[in-house]
This record gives C-alpha cells, sequence and structure tokens, in this order.
C-alpha cells in the first residue's frame, strides 16, 4: 500500500503562521495603544503649561484645538527647544536599546507638536515586536515582522486592510512577494486594531462621507461606446503595482462605468 506524502514545507507552517501573525499583532496593537496614552499625557502635560492642546484624532474622541495662551510669552521659547533637545539626545545617546531610546525621543517630539505624525512611531514599534519574535520563532521569523508593522500602521490609520497594504508595499517591489507578506500582514493589522480599538474604538479616524450621483450613469453609457480604454489604472508604472496593465475592456457596459463619475479621471475615455 503506497503511503501518502508528506505535506509540503510551507503547508506545514500554514497553521504557526497565523497563529504567530495573530500574536504579533496583538502584541503590536498593545504596544500602538500605550503609546498612543502615553502621548495623550505628553501632550496634556505640555498643553497645560503653554496653554494650548492640539486637535486629536476625531475617530478616538479628540476634540478641536484648544487656546488659552501661556502664562508667560517666554515659556514658549524655552520650553519647545528644550524638548527637542531632550529627543535629540535621547535617540543620540550611545549604549543600550538605542531603539527604545528612539521611539521615546519620538514621543517627546510628538508631544512638543511636532508636525511628523504618530504613524511612524506606531509602525516602528510594530515593526520591533514582530522582530523580536521573529528571532524567537525562527522558521517563521521573516515575515513575522510584516505583521508588526502592519498592526501598528493598520491602528494609527484606523485602518487595518491599508495598514498592511501599506507594510508590504514598503518593502517588496514584486506581486508575488507581496502575496507572501501580505497574509502576515493582514492577520497581525486585524490582531492590533482589535486591541488597540477596545479602548479607543474602532471607528474611522476621519469620518469622510462621499456621494455619487446616478443621473450622470447614462451620460456614461452614452460616451462608453464611442471609446475605451486600453489600460486599468491600477496598471500605471510605479512601485509595487504589477505595471504589465490588464487588456482592454470589450464590453461597452464596462467602458461606460469608466466613463462615469466612479472612474478614475485618468481613464476616461480618449476625446475624438
Amino acid at each position: 500500500m503506497r503511503r501518502p506524502s508528506p505535506p509540503a514545507e510551507g503547508e506545514a507552517q500554514t497553521g504557526p503562521l497565523i497563529l504567530y501573525s495573530l500574536l504579533t499583532g496583538g502584541l503590536a496593537g498593545g504596544a500602538a495603544l500605550l503609546a498612543s496614552l502615553a502621548l495623550k499625557a505628553v501632550e496634556a502635560r505640555v498643553g497645560g503649561l503653554l496653554g494650548y492642546l492640539p486637535p486629536g484624532p476625531p475617530g478616538e474622541g479628540g476634540l478641536g484645538q484648544a487656546f488659552t495662551g501661556p502664562s508667560s510669552p517666554l515659556l514658549p521659547l524655552l520650553l519647545l527647544p528644550a524638548l527637542f533637545a531632550l529627543s535629540g539626545w535621547l535617540a543620540s545617546l550611545p549604549g543600550a536599546f538605542p531603539r527604545a531610546r528612539a521611539y521615546l525621543a519620538a514621543l517627546v517630539q510628538l508631544g512638543a507638536y511636532s508636525p511628523l505624525g504618530r504613524e511612524g512611531l506606531f509602525g516602528g514599534l510594530g515593526l520591533w515586536v514582530g522582530e523580536v519574535l521573529g528571532k524567537r520563532f525562527s522558521r517563521i521569523g521573516r515575515v513575522l515582522a510584516f505583521a508588526g508593522l502592519a498592526a501598528g500602521l493598520g491602528a494609527s490609520l484606523h485602518a487595518p486592510v491599508a495598514g498592511a497594504l501599506l507594510a508590504t508595499e514598503m518593502r517588496y517591489r514584486g506581486l508575488r512577494l507581496e502575496a507572501q507578506a501580505l497574509a502576515p500582514a493582514l492577520l497581525g493589522a486585524l490582531a492590533g486594531f482589535t486591541v488597540y480599538g477596545a479602548l479607543l474604538g474602532y471607528a474611522p479616524l476621519v469620518p469622510v462621507r462621499a456621494e455619487a450621483s446616478w443621473g450622470a450613469l447614462p451620460l456614461g453609457f452614452g460616451l462608453g461606446p464611442r471609446g475605451r480604454p486600453s489600460r486599468h489604472p491600477l496598471g500605471s508604472k510605479g512601485p509595487g503595482f504589477w505595471s504589465g496593465g490588464l487588456p482592454a475592456f470589450p464590453s461597452p457596459c464596462a467602458t461606460a462605468f469608466w466613463a462615469s463619475p466612479w472612474a478614475s479621471p485618468s481613464s476616461s475615455p480618449p476625446r475624438p
């Protein structure tokens, strides 16, 4: 009797890959949550001294900016340069834990009204968590960094799918390699946002309302048969996207869609 062949290496690692990607994403989401709470505390402390609170993310219950003015006009001129000097000193200190000091320096800068945004801090923390766990689980560790990075970016944007796509686009340019990293990135981003949003909410970071008029659809059907695009909009050349393009749409209905308001302006039919 013929014995069944053993499972392939990739199939044998599917279960651990899912488990460790979820674990990495959850821990990265927890790190992003702690960083967000620490950032709010630093902003409140600095804002209390300077009499100014910057606007917070609406998706996390942030309100508009508040300005009452500092107690002394010299206080901002002394405190803000001192905080930025402190952050630079922390990041440049020799010794152990350089990345931890760099993230602490970023926290101080963001609390001192730096316009750089929190995406770098949250993404860096997630990447750090993924790299640490990747060294612990060496068989699948090379992809756990994507799970951690995607979890941090997804938490900062309140968009886990966008965080996963951004994490893979930042590292890979080939579609095949992106597909290999996208699965752990999606798992990590979903787990991270689940942990992060449990305390700060799952609402969109910035609510956006988009409307489209159905009255323009007949115009699209009228213009569609007169011409059709030769390439899909995602076929444009650029890093991370498939540069081969897609074949032209032979259907007038599909062409009418690309001529409608939902289509990209670059994909509209050529003028006669």
